[in-house]
């Protein structure tokens, strides 16, 4: 028998087929940060505790592009919305808090 899902059960599974297709693309990230699914955080522990307790929320600049673009605001800036330098833990300006991403 083919097992058949509905609701959550039905956009988890989805959401599992989607994360391993597209494995190691920046869209799984994105779709991880959207909706939180599929619930892939690891449970295993290493010596610096424990591995996948947090991802990051935003994504650095590029090298490049901050060596060659004299806009982007970097901490202390007026225009750093940020008030910080470029962090991967601090949310960028389209974020929502996300729960799932501690």
């Amino acid at each position: 028998t083919v097992p058949t899902y509905d609701g959550a059960d039905l956009l988890n599974e989805i959401m599992t087929q989607k994360y391993i297709a597209n494995f190691l693309n920046i869209e799984t990230w994105m779709d991880y940060r959207r909706t939180c699914l599929p619930d892939v955080r690891s449970t295993e522990t290493a010596a610096g505790g424990r591995v996948g307790e947090s991802y990051p929320a935003r994504l650095y600049y590029a090298d490049d592009e901050t060596q060659n673009n004299s806009s982007i605001p970097t901490a202390g800036t007026a225009g750093n919305t940020l008030g910080k330098a470029d962090m991967e833990n601090l949310s960028g300006f389209w974020s929502t808090y996300n729960t799932c991403i501690p």
